[in-house]
């Protein structure tokens, strides 16, 4: 089976899309899956930690965000992937302005029936939370669609 490149987008890639990033990388490997994951923001911003609040949720799913740093996206991470998986709309229409390839979009909030995954960032614990659940919940259908076209 083909190594999956996967970038999943967020807007600072320091609360969404890390854990995001996190969470699929063992959903992949219980199901077997070879993937190269990582993740990036729109907003340009590098060498940022995950947020504290994305940091005690990931370790909440036995998950380690200690060593993340925030990147900003680029053409290059674009074109080389098989999947780009987004957080919400603006994400989406970020992405398409870099890659032409619709087909490579992953609207993560679709698959839980939302208009966006919200974004959690200066917000409490609770609302991490309830964003991870979402992540996770959501991750869970997108991957169900992979492994059962494989």
């Amino acid at each position: 089976m083909k190594t999956l490149r996967i970038m999943f987008v967020c807007s600072g890639n320091i609360c969404r899309s890390p854990l995001a990033a996190v969470m699929a990388d063992q959903k992949f490997d219980a199901k077997d899956i070879p993937k190269r994951i990582i993740s990036s923001g729109t907003l340009n911003i590098n060498g940022q930690p995950a947020a504290q609040n994305s940091q005690r949720i990931a370790t909440e799913y036995n998950l380690d965000l200690s060593q993340h740093r925030s990147q900003g996206i680029s053409k290059g991470f674009v074109q080389a992937c098989d999947y780009i998986v987004c957080m919400s709309p603006k994400h989406a229409a970020h992405v398409l302005k870099l890659s032409q390839s619709a087909n490579v979009v992953v609207r993560l909030w679709e698959y839980v029936k939302l208009d966006d995954i919200h974004d959690p960032v200066g917000k409490d614990v609770e609302e991490f939370r309830k964003c991870g659940a979402i992540i996770n919940e959501a991750l869970d259908a997108w991957i169900e669609t992979i492994s059962s076209n494989s």
